[in-house]
């Protein structure tokens, strides 16, 4: 894909649509899988990444158990979910409004994340090293 093209990423999950609704929109459940800490209130949510690195997303729309989206560092993120038939569900990110020199970094980052939720939601484990001098900022994917 082109730098500015909008991002979509999808991933096949074995967990029930409410167990990955919960972990996008808990702040317990972030911390598992995504973040070092999640605080939130007053409709944003205070995100603490391993580097130090501190972001303040504003919740842009919440439909329970299906659509959760938010302002992520001057973009648009959209997490939506797609029960399936039997067991599991889709999760699908669509990122817009990413800077064109963010976009390639951007890609990079919320497949990650969507690998570490995976991990986290399906077999229990955490994929991350939470150690600051390994961290997305010296190219470690495992953050």
């Amino acid at each position: 894909m082109d730098p500015g093209t909008p991002l979509l990423l999808r991933i096949r999950l074995q967990s029930n649509p409410d167990k990955i609704y919960e972990c996008l929109t808990s702040d317990r459940e972030r911390e598992k899988f995504w973040v070092e800490k999640s605080i939130e209130s007053d409709g944003g949510i205070f995100l603490l990444f391993p580097n130090g690195q501190k972001q303040m997303a504003r919740i842009i729309s919440d439909t329970p158990g299906k659509i959760f989206e938010i302002e992520y560092f001057g973009s648009y993120v959209k997490f939506e979910i797609f029960p399936q038939q039997g067991k599991g569900c889709i999760l699908q990110l669509s990122n817009d409004k990413i800077p064109a020199a963010d976009w390639c970094e951007q890609y990079a980052g919320w497949v990650s994340v969507l690998m570490a939720l995976k991990g986290y939601a399906d077999y229990g484990i955490d994929l991350r090293n939470h150690h600051p001098d390994y961290s997305w900022d010296q190219h470690y994917i495992d953050n």
